[in-house]
């Protein structure tokens, strides 16, 4: 990469980077995204990730952040059918 580019890089803003770079990189979601995706407290969700019970889940430096395909693939996984359908 030239040093062109690399200064074309640091210079777009983020929104450009991440519509550009969607597929390469992971969507991040913050303690109180998860929250609200799960309809708990961020208080449940830093304990929950302090217990190793959330998947995706990175640390960088003091934040705490989770991959929004490992958490909707997780919450797949959970889901139970509902008692319409075990009824038929």
């Amino acid at each position: 990469m030239s040093k062109r580019e690399q200064v074309w890089l640091r210079a777009r803003p983020i929104h450009l980077i991440a519509d550009s770079d969607a597929q390469a990189a992971p969507t991040l979601l913050t303690p109180t995204e998860v929250a609200t995706l799960l309809r708990t407290s961020k208080k449940a969700i830093y304990a929950m990730a302090e217990r190793g019970q959330l998947p995706g889940t990175t640390r960088i430096s003091r934040r705490l952040l989770f991959r929004q395909d490992a958490l909707l693939d997780w919450l797949g996984q959970k889901s139970t059918p509902s008692l319409e359908s075990r009824e038929r």
